[in-house]
């Protein structure tokens, strides 16, 4: 003998059935794309750029040739950044890197100075380059600027 556990036999309608369907569907592609569009702050990318104001070569009394290059920021991501946090690279007109410099100082083959204590949009950075042979020129170098836990850089080139 056949019972009944429910008392009757009748289950959802198809239309029911169908939407309560498409709902969790639904729910359930949303929260997929949620899971997988959510960024770590490792892998965001750097949004900006670097604009070169302006570049000079000068001559001093004691026969060595200094030049600058006083570059400006823009960043909207991140807006800003302590300064700690960023880090400059400078290339030669070959791709080489000058690893020969130091911020605020004058040792070395090139010299950064950065006034304020964050970094972003407006920021000035005043690039020395010392000690250069008669004829020298710092046309074609570059500035790369990457910021700790984010991908990517500011890049900023001297001269045409």
């Amino acid at each position: 003998m056949k019972r009944n556990l429910f008392g009757r036999e009748k289950a959802v309608s198809p239309v029911i059935a169908t939407i309560l369907m498409v709902a969790i569907t639904v729910v359930l592609a949303a929260t997929l794309y949620m899971m997988v569009t959510i960024q770590d702050p490792e892998t965001q990318l750097i949004a900006g750029k670097l604009v070169l104001r302006s570049d000079l070569t000068r001559f001093t009394p004691r026969g060595n040739e200094y030049a600058t290059a006083v570059f400006s920021t823009t960043m909207t991501n991140p807006s800003s950044v302590e300064r700690e946090n960023v880090n400059y690279i400078v290339l030669d007109a070959q791709g080489n890197e000058l690893t020969e410099g130091h911020e605020a100082d004058y040792e070395g083959e090139w010299s950064l100075f950065v006034k304020d204590d964050r970094v972003g949009t407006g920021t000035r950075l005043t690039l020395v380059f010392h000690g250069l042979e008669d004829g020298e020129t710092i046309r074609g170098y570059e500035v790369v600027v990457r910021i700790h836990g984010y991908s990517g850089s500011l890049n900023g080139l001297i001269g045409p």
